[in-house]
């Protein structure tokens, strides 16, 4: 099933396409971002498409708009029904609490493992534990 759709922003391409690929692995149908503007944007337009993402996976410091205001403008906006799983390259407490505040509801170190990965998307309630398919909470 891929009627799960996962947005991952990463400015940084290996990183990205590294998260994405596992993704898709599980059998979300996967898009990708380079900044926060970009995610911002797809986010509003599948929305708008009624292709809603139903989860972005989102780096904290990028280029153009970073993964904090971003997380807060998709998850304050009352069209938007999305989770966002903020991705870090610290484990700093002061990024934790920033994303967290901006409405992010899990936050991954990176590089984030296949085993943390799916440990989240269970988590979350986007993925059967018995079976590893895509679900929605």
């Amino acid at each position: 099933r891929r009627d799960v759709r996962v947005l991952v922003t990463d400015d940084v391409t290996p990183n990205r396409r590294l998260c994405a690929h596992m993704l898709a692995k599980f059998g979300f149908r996967v898009d990708e971002a380079a900044n926060g503007r970009e995610a911002v944007d797809a986010v509003l337009a599948a929305a708008a498409d009624h292709h809603p993402i139903h989860l972005a996976f989102m780096d904290v410091v990028m280029p153009v708009m970073d993964g904090v205001d971003a997380t807060r403008l998709i998850v304050r906006d009352p069209r938007l029904d999305v989770a966002v799983v903020g991705l870090t390259g610290n484990a700093f407490e002061e990024d934790r609490h920033k994303l967290h505040d901006a409405g992010a509801v899990d936050i991954l170190i990176k590089p984030v493992s296949k085993a943390r990965l799916r440990a989240c998307l269970v988590h979350l309630g986007f993925l059967d534990p018995a079976d590893d398919t895509p679900a929605r909470p």
